[in-house]
């Protein structure tokens, strides 16, 4: 009887113990897929690899999701691509005949596909590893740019795709300003263009180095297509104006792509073309810097905005002059 009573308290304790594990294990779980969805995928793999171990088993959720982490953690480091090799080549075999994960199924073949292009040797993994490091880093620089690009918009207020009217009123600097035409030439770009600029600035040239001195072109439709600012200005100026343009140079140089960047042969001009995206490298916006001097007392650093690809090209071919 009490050998009896002493079984009957065992399996009591296993199944005891058998709940809580799983009960932990899904705990682990969804620890895993919290971290995964914050794109914190060592901690998801570390999670997971938890689960399956309080589990004792694999099942397509926990094999699924340790797959997806590991592919993303690929990114950065390749030396886990074996692993995750032999992860999808069981799941692809394990569950092929499972219509409850299809569409999860059809995710690792895509992975399985793109990882049979990589070899298994060490040399191939290092090949890619670099491949992907610079992938990385082109894609970081991209959107560094687009940062920076979109934070000098913000800083002049240059708004793409919006009529005259509805520039100058979203614009301070214009709101001060009378607006004139001085030119009307579509000729001179190929298509028509008006372009205009603060009543003074065709009658004094000093308003040009002693104000922001804003200026537009717009479109046949009336958009604004164009915009330049004085970027820093005025007199007895020009030596910290030549540091500060300089200070510009270099900061582009130091953290975008060569590829985006067009320097003057003069070295008074730069221009930077600013892509769409990480994944869309077509040119959204061109922004050049300028520096000028006058009459050696008088200088400053004008930025050009402008969404037209001729005349953002001319602005770039106009620095080489």
């Amino acid at each position: 009887m009490k050998k009896q009573l002493f079984i009957f308290s065992l399996l009591l304790l296993f199944a005891f113990s058998g709940r809580a594990q799983n009960t932990i294990a899904k705990i682990k779980y969804e620890e895993a897929e919290e971290a995964f969805d914050k794109e914190n995928y060592a901690l998801a793999l570390e999670k997971i690899e938890e689960t399956e171990k309080l589990l004792k088993n694999v099942n397509p959720k926990t094999l699924y999701l340790k797959i997806m982490a590991k592919y993303h953690l690929m990114k950065d480091d390749y030396a886990i691509i074996k692993s995750l090799k032999a992860d999808c080549k069981y799941y692809l075999n394990k569950y092929e005949s499972n219509d409850g994960v299809q569409d999860k199924y059809r995710e690792v073949y895509k992975i399985s596909k793109e990882l049979t292009a990589i070899g298994d040797s060490d040399e191939a993994i290092q090949k890619n590893n670099e491949k992907v490091k610079a992938e990385k880093i082109r894609k970081e620089k991209i959107k560094k740019l687009i940062f920076y690009a979109s934070e000098l918009c913000k800083k002049f207020q240059f708004k793409p795709g919006l009529d005259r009217n509805a520039f100058i009123q979203q614009n301070e600097f214009l709101r001060k300003v009378y607006l004139t035409r001085y030119y009307d030439d579509g000729n001179f770009f190929g298509f028509p263009t008006v372009s205009y600029t603060p009543e003074h600035s065709s009658l004094a040239w000093k308003y040009l180095y002693e104000t922001e001195c804003p200026g537009i072109i717009t479109n046949a439709d009336d958009e604004v297509i164009n915009y330049g600012i004085n970027y820093v200005y005025g007199k007895n100026k020009s030596d910290a104006h030549t540091r500060e343009y300089y200070d510009i140079i270099k900061s582009l140089y130091d953290q975008f792509d060569e590829k985006y960047i067009k320097m003057g042969s003069n070295y008074l001009g730069i221009s930077i073309k600013v892509p769409r995206s990480e994944e869309d490298e077509t040119i959204l916006l061109y922004i050049s810097f300028a520096y000028v001097k006058f009459d050696k007392k008088y200088s400053k650093i004008c930025i050009n905005f402008s969404t037209n690809d001729k005349i953002g090209n001319y602005f770039i071919q106009e620095l080489n002059r």
